[in-house]
């Protein structure tokens, strides 16, 4: 597994920075507003003040929250940094999510807001060298025709060089990429990250965050493994000790793998 940065190497790029520096109100509100090029005069995260455990799974930290804009519209938007190279896939799954958590069972699907899922990245995922990439569903024969499902996928990429953005989405993605500050919202920002990482608090923090990162990864690992075994059980045949042995699991594992496929067959209808 790959040595994790610490603390003072960190930049607002990396999972635990962005999600301690974006749970300052002011400073989301800001960067949103740089993306989307609206004024928002409130925003409360979905799920309160969350601990990092809620706000973050293996697929990285993500941030849920809703802003009211001038037009006192709520809409719900979702911001990540971990980037997969799997970005339409993952927004497709996001979207999912949010819509499971803001709308009830029962409730009229009218209700849900309108969705923004945005991706802050470090490679071009489209090689258009665009700074912002933004996606509605439209009709493939009219263009101008859209669902109007409400779904919003941005990509902001911090290597483009291409496309109309603000002076302001411009100052952040060139903060982001170089770690410069240029003006006074990119100094702020830079000022919080310093702060950060000055912090005997958040570095305790942040290695409680790496060691449950690493633990969410083994889980995910082992979860895959004895997926993997239980099919060459069922499709070839093998003993439980031989599929083991195939996939060579090691002996530190193989009591979790054993417990895990147990727990797949007792799941399997008689």
């Amino acid at each position: 597994m790959a040595e994790r940065k610490p603390l003072e190497q960190l930049t607002l790029m990396d999972d635990y920075m962005f999600w301690v520096v974006m749970k300052r109100k002011d400073l989301l509100m800001k960067l949103l507003e740089c993306i989307l090029n609206i004024k928002l005069v409130d925003l409360v995260y979905a799920k309160g003040q969350e601990t990092l455990k809620e706000g973050y799974d293996s697929r990285g930290v993500r941030l849920d929250v809703f802003v009211k804009d001038e037009q006192g519209r709520w809409d719900n938007i979702e911001v990540q940094t971990t980037d997969k190279k799997d970005i339409p896939k993952r927004s497709r799954y996001n979207q999912a999510v949010v819509d499971v958590e803001e709308l009830k069972p029962g409730e009229d699907f009218n209700k849900l807001q309108e969705c923004f899922i945005i991706f802050i990245t470090k490679f071009d995922t489209y090689r258009r060298d665009k700074k912002l990439y933004w996606f509605e569903k439209k009709d493939r024969f009219e263009k101008d025709l859209l669902f109007g499902d409400g779904g919003n996928d941005i990509i902001v990429n911090i290597m483009g060089t291409k496309g109309e953005v603000s002076k302001e989405l411009d100052e952040v993605i060139g903060y982001l990429k170089s770690g410069e500050a240029t003006d006074p919202y990119t100094k702020e920002l830079d000022e919080e990250v310093r702060t950060v990482k000055e912090s005997d608090e958040r570095k305790s923090e942040y290695m409680r965050f790496k060691r449950y990162e690493d633990e969410l990864r083994r889980d995910e690992r082992l979860q895959n493994t004895a997926s993997h075994v239980k099919r060459m059980m069922d499709k070839l045949g093998y003993t439980l000790a031989d599929a083991m042995d195939f996939d060579e699991v090691d002996e530190y594992d193989r009591p979790e793998i054993e417990k895990l496929v147990d727990e797949m067959i007792q799941a399997v209808p008689a």
